[in-house]
């Protein structure tokens, strides 16, 4: 009986050290996944922003333009209203 005790223990130990090397493990590859995880978000957010960033430059030069043309127009008109 005290052989089954002693080989029961020795079972529980051996479980005990297994699970805390399978939480070691888990742990360290949930770090690993969520750094690798956290270095393509922070890629793709660089690229949106760099994506949203030329698209309103384009955004911008265009109204300037138009402004530029609408001004051009409203100075020409003025002046024929004013002679």
């Amino acid at each position: 009986d005290s052989g089954n005790r002693s080989m029961n223990t020795n079972f529980a130990r051996l479980i005990g050290e297994m699970d805390a090397e399978l939480r070691i493990e888990l742990t360290s590859r949930v770090r690993l996944l969520t750094a690798e995880l956290r270095g393509e978000l922070l890629r793709e957010v660089a690229l949106r922003v760099g994506d949203a960033e030329a698209k309103s430059s384009v955004v911008e030069i265009n109204m300037d333009s138009k402004i530029q043309r609408f001004t051009s127009e409203l100075s020409s008109r003025l002046n024929r209203l004013q002679t």
